[in-house]
């Protein structure tokens, strides 16, 4: 009996320790701040602002945020979503079904949801890659309006 008061009290300092290091994160209390008070109305171009922003900083996990950000206010603005704060991915995923671009969002959300979720820090030549993946869904974005 001692010794399993011991073990749940060593498993509560532990469990403890760690989350008061931050493991337990998924995103920092800065990046989560600067996006969900401020960006419900920005428009393309203040996104594009942001972007630089993080470039500046060499915030790679944070400036592919802000691209998909702008890509779902993209897709508000041109009608091919209904913008929510509660929706995930998954529900815009849905709402894109039927159109060409599909499976191009579908594939940039996966890659999204690994770097902002995952926390997988990228370089700055794969920021690039998954950049122009932004830019080219935009195109076809655009070309249906």
């Amino acid at each position: 009996f001692p010794v399993t008061i011991i073990f749940i009290f060593a498993i509560l300092v532990a469990y403890f320790l760690i989350k008061s290091l931050g493991f337990f994160n998924r995103i920092s209390s800065e990046d989560q701040l600067r996006f969900e008070e401020e960006n419900d109305n920005n428009s393309i171009d203040q996104f594009q602002e942001l972007i630089a922003n993080a470039l500046r900083e060499n915030n790679f996990r944070l400036a592919v945020r802000i691209h998909y950000l702008a890509l779902l206010k993209l897709l508000d603005t041109n009608e091919f979503i209904i913008w929510s704060k509660d929706k995930t991915n998954t529900d815009y995923s849905y709402e894109l079904k039927s159109t060409s671009f599909h499976t191009d969002f579908v594939n940039l959300s996966r890659s999204f949801d690994y770097i902002w979720y995952g926390e997988l820090a990228i370089s700055s030549n794969q920021y690039v890659l998954i950049k122009h993946q932004f830019e080219e869904l935009e195109s076809k974005v655009k070309g249906k309006q």
